[in-house]
């Protein structure tokens, strides 16, 4: 028996505006999981492509040829909202003032045609954008204000919103549709901490690095994968010249980027794993999901829902950014304790598989359109 029910969602249409991967980033990968959730339920559902980004670098950047983009964006919109005739729009929207106002054109449009759409954020910001000034807060309005309601990924989110935003607020957890082989047990002699991010200095690289010192020198068998392309050539310069400079190269392997088979691979290998990301748009971080999800501990930091996701002291550590010194005494702590990192690890998985599979998701989508269709 399929327990999602299907009787009152085979007539319905659900536009999705967002955009689907390439290229790999939180949101874009969202779209995605939101599209099969939907197609699971029964729905009809098309997703709009934005593609103002092709390549991670431009995410949240300003750039004459997405302003160009733009025009075309904005017609393929205008056709698909015509043509599909949606019961419901579900806007990814941007956590920027220029993202914003470019959004509140597509919401016009909506709004002009009549059509109820619901605003999915993966951001935190909005909040800022508002109160800032005059221009911030009526830009925010033209987008929130005909909103039927918003879904946000974690309790921070929904605080974020509520002082400007009266509406309807769904709290919608982030997912993995991919399911990850449990972590074995291993007789590597070498303890492995694992990074893995677009290396972006925002992302904690430097508070990873600079943590390395105070855990080698109490343990030498340790390495430290560094896994990810780089984004800033000033970042691998800088990155590079401290691992010579405190002769690291024996500890830390740069891996660059990877995927599929490969990144299965290296969760299976490693034993611990670091995202200390100080970056304020973080809003979820999938990649400590996909180590929760191999049953490895996680050590993250105090920004956007991650501290709902990973429990201080219970599948990992919750740390403050930008403090290497305290993620190097989390690292020790796992370091010297196999039973702890196990403990960790089961914790982790088990949260996820209640929380963030892809089943968890597709039900939770499901009872908040029993809400809103």
């Amino acid at each position: 028996m399929n327990k999602y029910p299907k009787s009152s969602s085979l007539s319905k249409r659900i536009l999705i505006y967002g955009q689907l991967p390439p290229p790999q980033h939180g949101s874009n990968i969202m779209t995605l999981n939101l599209f099969k959730a939907l197609e699971r339920l029964g729905y009809r559902v098309k997703v709009s492509n934005k593609g103002f980004s092709k390549q991670i670098h431009e995410v949240n950047r300003i750039s004459m040829v997405k302003f160009l983009r733009f025009f075309s964006v904005l017609w393929k919109y205008s056709r698909d909202l015509i043509r599909f005739q949606p019961d419901l729009v579900v806007f990814f929207i941007s956590a920027t003032r220029i993202g914003l106002l470019v959004e509140g054109i597509f919401t016009a449009f909506t709004n002009i045609f009549h059509f109820p759409y619901v605003l999915y954020i993966h951001n935190n910001g909005h909040k800022t954008i508002y109160w800032k000034g005059s221009v911030g807060r009526w830009i925010v309005r033209r987008v929130f204000d005909r909103a039927k309601a918003c879904i946000v990924l974690g309790k921070v989110f929904e605080r974020d919103i509520s002082s400007f935003y009266k509406k309807d607020i769904y709290i919608l957890p982030n997912c993995l549709m991919k399911t990850l082989p449990e972590k074995e047990n291993k007789t590597d002699p070498f303890i492995n901490v694992l990074y893995l991010s677009n290396l972006y200095e925002s992302k904690g690289i430097f508070t990873l690095i600079r943590s390395i010192p105070k855990v080698i020198v109490t343990k030498r068998r340790i390495k430290f994968l560094i896994a990810g392309p780089w984004q800033e050539k000033n970042v691998k310069k800088r990155i590079l010249n401290y691992v010579k400079r405190n002769k690291l190269n024996a500890n830390v392997e740069f891996l660059g980027a990877v995927y599929g088979n490969q990144k299965e691979e290296l969760f299976q290998k490693s034993d611990i794993f670091v995202f200390p990301s100080h970056d304020p748009s973080e809003a979820f971080g999938l990649v400590n999901l996909e180590a929760m999800q191999v049953g490895i501990p996680v050590i993250t930091t105090d920004i956007g829902a991650l501290p709902e996701m990973v429990l201080d002291g219970k599948m990992g550590y919750i740390i403050p950014p930008k403090k290497p010194n305290i993620l190097a005494e989390k690292i020790n702590l796992l370091v010297k304790d196999l039973d702890l990192r196990r403990k960790m690890g089961r914790e982790g998985k088990k949260r996820f598989n209640e929380m963030y599979s892809f089943d968890a998701y597709s039900s939770n989508v499901q009872k908040i359109l029993n809400d809103l269709l």
